[in-house]
């Protein structure tokens, strides 16, 4: 027999009980930990927009939570927008954080890792982006992934699953020796 009590107002820990027959068992606060994606968005074309990307966390309870951005795998300070929202009509809250930082052109067109970071409940939830894992690099067959050549504020950018990105500055003067490593 299972008899279901909401909780008391106010409360947020543990609830203790004892079986009629012995035995105890004790119930933890609820916890969901945060679904993690991180895209990257043009405001126009791609070639000639600022590109921002956004952290968004979603479906996790309870709702604090640290978010913190990097570039290559250390702490960078971008001035960040974030929004928190809490669902409704459900039995069930949640809540969903979201995160957007606008990097500097030239450090996302060279291949800088971005890595959003966030700490829920004492776990650690990240995920890194950088120009080759955008919208460029598509998907040729299960294999495979197609080269593919970004041309973003004058800077070339390779990028294959076999090697590292390669980035090379293309100015009007270094275009044909960009062109030949590529």
């Amino acid at each position: 027999m299972f008899i279901t009590l909401p909780p008391a107002p106010g409360v947020n820990g543990p609830c203790s009980a004892q079986y009629v027959n012995g035995g105890d068992f004790t119930v933890g606060p609820r916890v969901v930990p945060p679904n993690i994606t991180l895209h990257p968005v043009w405001d126009g074309e791609v070639e000639n927009s600022r590109v921002r990307l956004i952290c968004t966390l979603s479906g996790f309870f309870p709702d604090q939570l640290s978010v913190d951005w990097q570039r290559d795998n250390q702490h960078t300070v971008i001035a960040q927008v974030s929004r928190k929202l809490q669902s409704t009509g459900t039995d069930e809250k949640t809540f969903t954080y979201s995160s957007e930082i606008e990097p500097d052109v030239t450090e996302w067109a060279t291949g800088s890792n971005f890595i959003c970071k966030s700490i829920h409940e004492g776990s650690e939830y990240r995920k890194t982006i950088n120009i080759c894992q955008s919208t460029y690099a598509r998907l040729l067959s299960h294999r495979a992934l197609e080269l593919a050549q970004i041309n973003l504020y004058g800077i070339t950018s390779s990028c294959s699953p076999f090697k590292s990105p390669s980035f090379h500055s293309c100015g009007d003067s270094q275009l044909q020796d960009c062109n030949d490593d590529i």
